[in-house]
């Protein structure tokens, strides 16, 4: 569907977006983040869709989980929540930039397994880049105990617990050897969910811990 924005003109009645028309925000350019390398960019950092650097040195800009960025998402958001687990619609998606200052270069990156994933992540001095970030699911994270056997994708849970998980989510602790295999189907009736992978051991009751996290994609919109 392709969309167009509407405006109230004057008090007058609402009116589709025309040429001519400036759409205004409130968007500013916070105050430089001065001295600081290697810092851990939280989901507050990048709702300011601003991020101004200069470094002291080449800095690499660990951002924070896909679990603590979505509740930082879901506290700021100003629309009801769209189910009653308060998570964000998938393919919601904004820009930040970072605005280098200095001549040092920068790198924009994730620790692995933490539910990003972030591509073309390096600034170079002296220069802004501009980031797309992706919410590609957006289910609150969830930590479970799970029973899992050996050579199966499918990883038994309660009937409660399989009602907040949705497919996409990913696994993203070091579990059966399902760390960053991804829920491709959730069944609800029988309380299970089936992963991109198998499980390489076998956990009965009370079964292990498995977290499962949001996923967010945060991608350089250049080289």
């Amino acid at each position: 569907m392709l969309g167009k924005p509407v405006l109230t003109d004057g008090g007058f009645a609402p009116r589709q977006l025309q040429i001519g028309d400036v759409m205004a925000g409130a968007d500013f350019i916070p105050a430089t983040i001065a001295t600081a390398t290697n810092l851990p960019i939280t989901g507050v950092m990048l709702l300011g869709k601003y991020i101004l650097r200069n470094p002291a040195g080449i800095s690499n800009e660990n951002i924070d989980t896909a679990a603590n960025l979505l509740a930082a998402f879901v506290a700021a958001s100003a629309v009801p929540s769209p189910s009653s687990i308060g998570r964000i619609q998938d393919g919601t998606s904004f820009i930040v930039r970072w605005i280098l200052t200095t001549a040092n270069a920068l790198t924009v990156a994730a620790v692995a397994n933490t539910g990003v994933t972030v591509t073309r992540g390096t600034v170079a001095a002296s220069t802004s880049k501009d980031f797309l970030v992706t919410i590609r699911n957006g289910t609150p994270a969830q930590t479970f105990s799970g029973v899992t056997v050996n050579a199966s994708a499918v990883v038994a849970l309660t009937v409660a617990q399989v009602s907040v998980l949705t497919p996409g989510m990913i696994v993203t602790n070091a579990v059966a050897n399902l760390q960053g295999t991804t829920i491709i189907g959730v069944n609800i009736q029988a309380g299970t969910v089936t992963m991109s992978g198998n499980a390489n051991a076998s956990n009965p009751l009370p079964g292990v811990a498995i977290s499962f996290s949001p996923v967010v994609l945060v991608e350089g919109l250049a080289g």
